[in-house]
């Protein structure tokens, strides 16, 4: 670890400050929420991996079948958010889509997909790729 930060660990175990030992991370990038930070360029990026199963996931919800729970419209609408960490330019992607799914409730309805959604995912996952 770096000398300042194992000056403040044990200025915290000094004064009975709790701290985790597995949470003192100080190399570059760090993974934070599941995003690479990199704080000696400044840049945040998705692990590839994760980047290409959302651009399947999206392909998939506008190409496979048109209707599906709104829990499985909230996921979808939670892992996009969660992609707008590193893309926030493709929030407009979302604009119908919570429209679509404004003043729902239950978890099983199902909800048809429209042509305005489509069309905002495809944008999406285009940028995306």
């Amino acid at each position: 670890m770096p000398t300042n930060q194992v000056k403040l660990l044990l200025l915290w175990d000094e004064i009975n400050l709790p701290h985790k030992e597995t949470k003192q991370v100080f190399w570059s990038p760090l993974t934070i929420i599941g995003i690479e930070v990199d704080a000696n360029t400044l840049s945040m990026t998705m692990p590839a991996e994760t980047l290409q199963q959302l651009i399947i996931s999206i392909c998939e919800f506008v190409s496979t079948k048109h209707k599906f729970t709104l829990r499985e419209w909230q996921r979808l609408a939670g892992w996009i958010n969660w992609s707008f960490n590193v893309f926030p330019l493709l929030r407009p992607a979302l604009n119908n889509f919570y429209a679509k799914i404004g003043g729902k409730s239950a978890p099983n309805q199902v909800v048809r997909i429209n042509n305005a959604v489509c069309a905002d995912l495809k944008w999406a996952a285009n940028h995306l790729e």
